[in-house]
């Protein structure tokens, strides 16, 4: 009697299905299976197997017209899949999100990784001159291995976001250094641009801090999902600088000259200024030209007491700045008559008679 032992194989995909037989020496061998396999060697090897390779194999040996089988079973298991979904580089870094097959398990030796679930993960701060080696493992015991570097922006770059959820274009006014964008929702997330004047930082709700600097800022809206950014562009403006020079009124005797003055110095051709009496600014008022020589107020009234005043100073780019300052009072006075001390000395006097 022929005797057969046949042995299949249980391969991920791509891998190489190997069969074995061992039978009776003389005997010759033929192997048959799906999708019209079939050969005469005994130990036959099928490189990059695919699914549809897997299913029963039938090994029939054949002497002196005696002849018998043996069924095998092949199982070719499917090899989880990795989709990069978004890809983003700044300066000393990149990041990407990828999306796994349901159940598969993710890892990366590079950068930080977050589970945000549905089977989509984010990787974080890989270094640019680092290549990461993103692998997916499924039920059945097979992976597949990524490897990325910081090209993949180039190779998937994100488009523009539509109806700008970034929100306008915004301008602030030293010494201004905050201002509220849009909380970032779906996945959505605030980035700084390295070249901005200095550190400033949107947070989770769209908070910006550290705008401390005069200049442009931009900041990016990042959509991992839709794989799109939109930018907004935050300028921070000057505000005027000036001095405030308050001299007070000049006296004749015990009277004051009608001579006081409010002079502003180092101002900007075309600011404006506006002025209260008090340490608050009256915002009620309406801004005036400076006049060339700086004199704001002028022959003023020696005052009762010493008088504070705010004074208000516009650029032209809609920035401006005050100044809380004492107008003193003139103390006048006669002068006092000086006192001259008057000395007397006792002389003797001799008489001589002839």
């Amino acid at each position: 009697m022929l005797s057969l032992i046949a042995k299949g194989d249980t391969v991920c995909e791509g891998d190489t299905i190997k069969l074995f037989a061992t039978y009776n020496a003389g005997a010759s061998i033929a192997w048959t299976g799906p999708n019209g396999f079939s050969t005469s060697l005994a130990n036959p090897f099928l490189p990059n197997a695919q699914v549809n390779l897997g299913g029963k194999y039938i090994a029939t040996v054949t002497k002196d017209g005696c002849s018998n089988s043996d069924t095998v079973d092949v199982v070719v298991q499917p090899r989880p899949s990795l989709q990069v979904l978004f890809s983003n580089c700044t300066l000393n870094a990149y990041s990407v999100r990828v999306q796994v097959s349901a159940g598969a398990t993710f890892s990366s030796d590079e950068g930080t990784v977050t589970n945000e679930g549905n089977n989509r993960y984010l990787i974080q701060n890989i270094l640019n001159n680092k290549i990461a080696t993103l692998k997916v493992v499924n039920a059945g015991n097979c992976d597949f291995i990524k490897k990325i570097d910081r090209t993949i922006c180039d190779a998937n770059p994100p488009q523009p976001c539509a109806n700008n959820p970034a929100g306008p274009n915004a301008t602030l006014c030293e010494p201004t250094s905050t201002l509220q964008l849009p909380k970032p929702t779906n996945g959505r997330y605030w980035q700084a641009l390295a070249s901005n004047p200095s550190s400033a930082f949107a947070d989770t709700t769209g908070l910006v801090t550290g705008l401390t600097q005069n200049g442009v800022y931009q900041f990016v809206l990042v959509s991992p999902l839709e794989n799109c950014t939109d930018t907004v562009t935050l300028t921070r403006l000057a505000a005027p600088r000036f001095g405030v020079l308050a001299s007070p009124a000049t006296c004749v005797g015990d009277s004051a000259n009608k001579d006081g003055y409010i002079q502003l110095t180092g101002v900007a051709n075309n600011a404006t200024f506006g002025i209260s009496l008090g340490a608050q600014y009256d915002d009620s008022q309406v801004a005036q030209t400076i006049p060339a020589d700086g004199i704001i107020l002028r022959n003023i009234t020696n005052p009762p007491a010493d008088a504070t005043y705010t004074v208000r100073v516009f650029s032209e780019n809609g920035c401006f700045a005050e100044k809380t300052f004492v107008l003193k009072r003139a103390d006048c006075k006669c002068p006092t008559i000086p006192c001259v001390p008057l000395q007397m000395r006792r002389k003797k006097i001799t008489f001589i008679f002839f």
